[in-house]
């Protein structure tokens, strides 16, 4: 099945936009990081970030603060790739990427709100109450006399 049939069978609407990445950029010898960004970032505008790896990278674009974490990655991923001079010619890839990296906007800090407190709010323990038994009320008087000698 070529990417035409899969966009008309699926209902598709296909990018128009020139691929940054191709097949032949590829080598043997590099690892691959596969990133999940939000689609408000440009991936253009990525360029020029640093990323440390190990731990949560924070940095900006356009204003508004981003955080990048990095996750292993334990089996293959299919990506497709653009390939060969055609603009419109890709070929799948099975690789096994050396991991991901997922960036997510940094919500703004929420201010700390103190619980109130409320003064004198218990209940009044009321006078007078008759004493009852666990299984059998109020009504329940000692049946069951122990005699002393069947011990």
């Amino acid at each position: 099945m070529y990417i035409n049939d899969l966009v008309q069978q699926e209902d598709l609407i296909a990018e128009t936009t020139d691929t940054t990445f191709d097949l032949d950029d590829l080598s043997d010898s590099e690892d691959i990081w596969i990133m999940d960004i939000p689609g408000t970032v440009n991936p253009q505008e990525l360029k020029g970030q640093t990323l440390v790896f190990g731990e949560k990278s924070k940095f900006k674009i356009n204003e508004e603060k981003y955080y990048a974490v990095n996750h292993e990655v334990k089996c293959n991923v299919t990506c497709v790739f653009h390939a060969g001079k055609m603009k419109s010619q890709y070929k799948t890839v099975n690789m096994k990427p050396a991991g991901t990296i997922t960036v997510r906007r940094k919500l703004s800090n929420v201010s700390k709100i103190e619980p109130m407190q409320i003064k004198n709010c218990s209940v009044p323990f009321p006078k007078n109450l008759r004493t009852r038994h666990p299984l059998f009320g109020v009504q329940y008087k000692a049946l069951y006399i122990i005699d002393e000698l069947q011990l």
